[in-house]
């Protein structure tokens, strides 16, 4: 059953980590701050991505991965919501003509890059939330006997390790 929900997780991930590979690329989204933190925000969630598709591959988790993935999926949504309302903002200040409007554009531009850096702040923190909880499994995980019915699926320092039967 996990590796059904991982999976479709995994689906939301990919295109999220395509849209911050093209906002980083972008010109009009390159003032030097927010791009700094895009980039931790698309380099942290593509290392998550890579442990949820380990996850994927298992049959059974323990309860605190599927909160980890909860918890995952919530931010990607976030991010998603908070990439939406910055390209919104970006797209209607580049739609002006005349000496005027370029200035103000410029200055919506400049409110939205002030308004999302605060807002991939918050991610910022979040993302280091669901890192923290995925360290915690592993140390708990360290600390369980082996179960003789079940497989306990965690993550370790590589990714994704099956403690044996």
């Amino acid at each position: 059953m996990v590796g059904v929900t991982a999976s479709a997780l995994i689906g939301v991930m990919n295109p999220l980590l395509g849209r911050l590979g093209s906002l980083l690329k972008r010109e009009d989204a390159n003032l030097q701050g927010v791009h700094r933190q895009i980039l931790f925000l698309r380099d942290e969630l593509s290392s998550m991505s890579t442990a949820l598709e380990m996850v994927s591959e298992s049959e059974e988790a323990n309860l605190q991965v599927k909160e980890w993935m909860g918890q995952l999926r919530e931010l990607s949504y976030d991010v998603e919501d908070c990439i939406d309302i910055f390209m919104h903002h970006l797209g209607r200040a580049a739609t002006c003509n005349g000496f005027i409007q370029k200035i103000i554009s410029k200055v919506i531009t400049l409110k939205a890059h002030y308004h999302i850096s605060i807002q991939i702040n918050e991610l910022k923190e979040r993302v280091m939330e669901v890192e923290a909880a995925k360290a915690t499994i592993t140390k708990a995980a360290a600390l369980l006997p082996n179960h003789p019915r079940h497989e306990i699926h965690i993550f370790g320092e590589e990714g994704m390790v099956e403690d044996e039967k």
